[in-house]
């Protein structure tokens, strides 16, 4: 397998020094699989301002939209399930077949369940305490 080389995938930035490099090292042949550009200490406040930002506007699409996107994620994950797990091989060290089952699918399964479950999950719900000597009270 040749060595991958990329940019930081959350700030692209100009090619690092030999030292601002992450390597994945795949665990059964010490093999170094891929290289990333590390992200710089200085960009992390705008990289969470940038993720609460993303997460605000996940939220204000409508429901029918996001189920719909979780769907899509699925079946690519789907499509290319043994590339999946092969990468996911070569990161940790684990067999294929474990790396399917035990990632891949739970995985495909997880964005299948919150499809199918994103309705009930966030409709407005009454909530009770859980001590009985407080049903009766307001809360």
């Amino acid at each position: 397998m040749s060595t991958l080389t990329a940019p930081s995938p959350v700030t692209p930035s100009p090619t690092p020094a030999e030292g601002e490099w992450v390597q994945s090292v795949d665990p059964a042949s010490g093999a170094v699989t891929a290289r990333y550009a590390a992200t710089d200490a200085a960009a992390l406040p705008a990289l969470l301002a940038a993720a609460r930002d993303a997460q605000r506007r996940w939220a204000a699409r409508p429901i029918r939209e996001r189920r719909a996107l979780l769907e899509r994620i699925r079946a690519t994950l789907f499509t290319h399930r043994h590339a999946v797990a092969a990468a996911v091989s070569a990161e940790t060290g684990k067999p294929i077949a474990e790396a399917m089952a035990a990632e891949v699918v739970i995985a495909m399964d997880h964005a299948r369940f919150y499809r199918r479950r994103v309705r009930g999950f966030l409709r407005p719900r009454a909530e009770w305490p859980s001590q009985p000597a407080l049903w009766r009270k307001r809360v």
